[in-house]
């Protein structure tokens, strides 16, 4: 982690900014390729709800690079816990709840921007306040918190799991809908269902090669990437 820093003085410079995105790329992937890839298409879900609704383009890759790197935290969590084929226990499911605390400590070490430590830290925020870890509600939660943690719902209920079998897209939509201004912000709840590159991604996402797509930092070309 320490080596890390060196990448810091300037996030904006591409050189560096790709250096780290292959470092972080490699750790998280030979880590779980299931939840490297899950965290591929948060941030590209993500960074289209955010050009969707019309944030500069810095903040869309900001967007998506906390997408990519939202559940770095697990790393600190046991595989017996992660990929338990049941329901939690509760003291299993205090230790998953840390992760997004544990993630922004870490992230916020290495000196990324606040943007991305920040929604990181509330990707599991909700609208109601029902979330954690601290419950916030509505605003309280930041934009980018908002948007990861619905792309976060969305890729978890298409995708399979330990535990259960993808949704199918029409389920998807309904559990989304339900949702809506409950855990979810109802204004990305319309964004997102009235995307058609949200639709078209989901669509091709199983052909998508990750690698190259993590490291373009660009969701256009992710969408293009074969």
């Amino acid at each position: 982690m320490i080596k890390f820093t060196l990448y810091s003085s300037s996030i904006s410079d591409p050189i560096k900014l790709k250096s780290l995105m292959r470092l972080l790329n490699t750790v998280l992937s030979a880590r779980s390729r299931r939840r490297y890839c899950h965290s591929v298409r948060v941030g590209i879900y993500s960074a289209i709800l955010a050009d969707t609704i019309g944030m500069s383009r810095r903040q869309v890759r900001y967007v998506q690079m906390a997408g990519l790197l939202h559940d770095v935290g697990l790393s600190a969590v046991n595989d017996a816990i992660l990929d338990k084929p049941a329901r939690l226990s509760a003291d299993e499911y205090r230790i998953v709840k840390a992760h997004p605390d544990i993630g922004a400590r870490m992230l916020d070490f290495i000196n990324l921007p606040d943007e991305i430590v920040k929604a990181v830290a509330q990707h599991h925020e909700t609208f109601d306040g029902t979330g954690y870890p601290l419950g916030l509600r509505g605003e309280q939660i930041s934009l980018q918190g908002r948007i990861l943690y619905l792309a976060e719902v969305f890729d978890t209920v298409t995708s399979d799991a330990p535990y259960r079998d993808a949704s199918t897209i029409d389920t998807a939509i309904d559990t989304i809908m339900d949702m809506s201004g409950r855990g979810l912000d109802p204004i990305l709840v319309n964004a997102l269902l009235d995307s058609e590159e949200i639709t078209g991604f989901y669509m091709r996402k199983d052909i998508v090669h990750f690698d190259d797509a993590v490291l373009s930092l660009d969701f256009h070309k992710s969408l293009t990437l074969k």
